[in-house]
């Protein structure tokens, strides 16, 4: 090991907490006059709709349930915001989540310095599950501030929610279709017959099965159903999810006039994707050699599992591998898993084990526990590792650390690796890059890394498409090293919407990690017909994915060596 300087930290010290400033905590403010006017149009638009709820409920209309998703966006954040909502009458905190709130007409906002504000400035959404008294209680609430009224204790946060209140409304078709990837995965199906399978996360009630029950009539309606033994509901992180599937005509109307009872039910808080492709197969001749591998000591001699890996099923027989791996695959994902589909499995096996191969370095000495996590699928011509499409993949990793952890509870068999403290996940999901809040498969990691006192290793994502980028300069002469370098970094700049992490790596008590651009293969900057892109070690290789993760934090945190890139230069004719 190199000597690394020592990290000094301050001593501790006790200070006494300070109040935060301003009534709304967002440095906004409204004109009041006009937002009179915006707020009573939507309270009265509101009380509207829920008239018209209640006729369809009188209709007896499937998958309705006498409660209505409440979606309140403000400008800026507001902190606590729950506490106001469990003291209104009728009403339940669902949750919150950040976006980008575009200033429209009618919507006047000042900044801390009166500036009125024309750009497109942070937003937070609050959404509460209502009923008709919770409805006639808001309005009692705008009353009595419309005429400067005290509120009642434990509702003053009300004040500056109305101070910058840009919309409130029932939640919608568009609200449960704004999961990245969702209508991308949707236009894939383009026969009205096909069988779409997707992600639903219900509206989470504690001890009630409302939500379940509604749904399950309205998906029953469209001649689609639930998958079963599809069912989650974690209730530490108020989450109820499943796996449905409908025909794919279902989703050609994806407005608030389809006649789709489940896309207006509201029991569904959301639809996501589901069975995600994580890896594309080589063809069999393209497969990587297996090579000799260091001497693999007696299996006697290696020592109980440490780190784990969640991946694909390795190769066992593998040089490198053999007599290193511990296989635990209760869901029987072996079966027809042939040896050529399995790929990415064995690569990061072998990552974990051995490190970079050029390196030579020494073998860790334990066992490396191996869950597998995903199975072979064909499209076409063409095979892919995949996660299961009937199971949550949240589910699933519940149930893969538990039963590591804790054993199988259902059949009461014993811990099946719990002498592991480190475990990787090199899985990112393609159609949800982190925006701005934490999906479900990061709050299941943050919750098992606490529960289990396990440190996971995560994926920051790898950015697939094709780089374009100039290999001459103005007057036809080669770029340098040095130019490649910087017309990589300008990419890295205009692509970098395209190339934020991949979910889970938004995950807050899990490790992200990213590939820097440096490896021990030794090629030089130009080989055959292909020349080293860049050749900075300090920089993030071009594929590896770079951002923010939650509240802007910096994502990955930690840079492992990944592999330089060297591209072929493209002759065009004029």
């Amino acid at each position: 090991m190199p000597n690394l300087p020592h990290l000094l930290f301050p001593r501790p010290s006790v200070v006494s907490r300070g109040k935060l400033s301003g009534s709304s905590g967002a440095g906004y403010t409204s004109d009041r006059g006009r937002q009179a006017v915006r707020i009573e149009q939507q309270l009265t638009a509101l009380e509207q709709a829920w008239q018209r709820k209640e006729a369809v409920l009188a209709s007896g209309m499937t998958g309705e349930i006498p409660e209505m998703v409440l979606v309140m966006e403000i400008a800026g954040t507001m902190d606590n915001f729950f506490t106001a909502v469990r003291k209104t009458e009728g009403m339940e905190f669902l949750g919150e989540y950040d976006g980008e709130l575009d200033i429209e007409d009618g919507f006047d906002l000042y900044d801390k310095e009166n500036n009125l504000v024309t750009q497109t400035i942070p937003k937070r959404v609050f959404l509460s599950l209502v009923n008709q008294a919770a409805i006639a209680e808001l309005r009692s609430i705008w009353q009595a501030y419309q005429s400067n009224q005290a509120l009642s204790r434990g509702k003053g946060k009300y004040k500056a929610l109305f101070e910058v209140l840009a919309d409130i409304r029932p939640y919608g078709v568009k609200d449960r279709l704004l999961e990245p990837g969702i209508r991308e995965y949707l236009e894939q199906y383009t026969s009205p017959d096909a069988i779409v399978n997707f992600e639903v996360e219900l509206v989470y009630k504690q001890n009630d099965r409302t939500s379940f029950i509604a749904f399950e009539q309205a998906i029953r309606q469209a001649n689609g159903q639930i998958i079963q033994g599809s069912e989650l509901i974690i209730s530490d992180l108020h989450y109820h999810g499943l796996i449905a599937q409908a025909p794919a005509r279902c989703f050609e109307d994806l407005t608030e006039s389809t006649n789709i009872s489940f896309l207006k039910s509201s029991a569904a808080l959301a639809f996501r994707p589901v069975g995600q492709v994580i890896a594309d197969l080589p063809d069999e001749e393209n497969l990587p050699p297996s090579g000799s591998g260091n001497q693999v000591p007696p299996p006697s001699l290696l020592g109980e599992p440490v780190a784990a890996l969640l991946d694909g099923m390795p190769i066992t027989n593998y040089t490198r591998l053999a007599g290193r791996l511990e296989i635990d695959d209760p869901d029987g994902f072996e079966e027809n898993y042939l040896a050529r589909q399995r790929l990415h499995g064995p690569s990061m096996a072998s990552l974990i084990i051995h490190g970079d191969h050029s390196e030579n370095a020494t073998p860790i000495t334990s066992r490396l526990y191996v869950r597998p996590i995903m199975r072979p699928k064909q499209h076409g011509s063409n095979w892919t590792e995949k996660l299961p499409e009937t199971r949550l993949f949240a589910d699933m990793l519940i149930r893969a650390v538990m039963r590591m952890k804790e054993g199988d509870l259902e059949t009461g068999e014993a811990p099946a690796a719990p002498s592991v403290k480190v475990i990787n996940l090199a899985i990112g999901d393609p159609d949800r890059p982190f925006m701005n809040n934490i999906g479900i498969w990061a709050k299941v990691l943050d919750w098992l890394a606490f529960k289990y006192n396990v440190l996971i290793i995560v994926s920051a994502g790898n950015h697939t498409p094709s780089m374009i980028i100039p290999s001459r300069d103005a007057e036809g002469q080669p770029l340098s090293i040095a130019e490649r370098e910087l017309e990589v970094q300008c990419l890295y700049v205009r692509e970098r919407n395209s190339r934020k992490i991949l979910s889970p790596g938004e995950s807050i008590n899990a490790l992200t990690i990213g590939a820097s651009n440096i490896d021990g293969s030794g090629l030089p900057q130009e080989f055959s017909n292909r020349k080293l892109i860049s050749e900075n070690n300090a920089l993030p290789a071009p594929y590896s994915r770079v951002g923010f993760g939650f509240d802007r934090s910096v994502k990955p945190e930690v840079l492992y060596p990944g592999g330089r890139v060297m591209g072929r230069e493209q002759v065009t004719m004029p």
